[in-house]
């Protein structure tokens, strides 16, 4: 469960991306330093979430890079089908969530009205800085508030088809 830091200037927060790269350059192992330099695209600015609406002969597809969301355009999507980041802290309507991160996770899912979810990132995926997601939670949370969602488990390149 996270709570606080509502109310967070701009610059307070970019200050505090400043000691989390600082940690970056000091604390993480030199392969993991690398994989982010080298996948550096320059700064989005407030580090907000990208997210995509594909509509596709199968169905419509919503993805989404980072835990983070703006309510008021969630609800009115309406995907088949959506690949929602589920590591560290979400951001909602441009303040972090106060609760937990299957909370977040739920509340997205109960917003856009989704059919079937993949989780992005609930992996390990930058070693030394991210851990494994407990899908536990999340998986209750969606049973309680959208409990005809089907919840895809996806290994590691698996072919599973997520739409159709």
């Amino acid at each position: 469960m996270c709570l606080g830091d509502l109310g967070v200037t701009w610059q307070e927060q970019r200050a505090r991306f400043q000691q989390l790269f600082q940690y970056f350059a000091e604390g993480l192992p030199p392969a993991s330093l690398a994989h982010l330099t080298e996948s550096r695209q320059g700064d989005r600015g407030d580090g907000g979430a990208l997210v995509y609406l594909f509509d596709t002969p199968d169905g419509r597809l919503f993805y989404q890079d980072t835990s983070g969301h703006w309510g008021g355009i969630l609800r009115e999507l309406r995907p088949d089908a959506a690949i929602l980041a589920a590591a560290g802290r979400g951001n909602v309507d441009g303040q972090p969530i106060q609760g937990s991160l299957a909370q977040f996770v739920g509340r997205q899912v109960a917003l856009l009205d989704v059919g079937r979810v993949v989780l992005c990132h609930p992996d390990d995926w930058l070693p030394g800085f991210s851990v494994d997601t407990d899908l536990g939670p999340i998986k209750e949370e969606l049973a309680r508030v959208a409990p005809a969602t089907e919840l895809l488990e996806l290994g590691y390149v698996d072919g599973t088809p997520i739409l159709g």
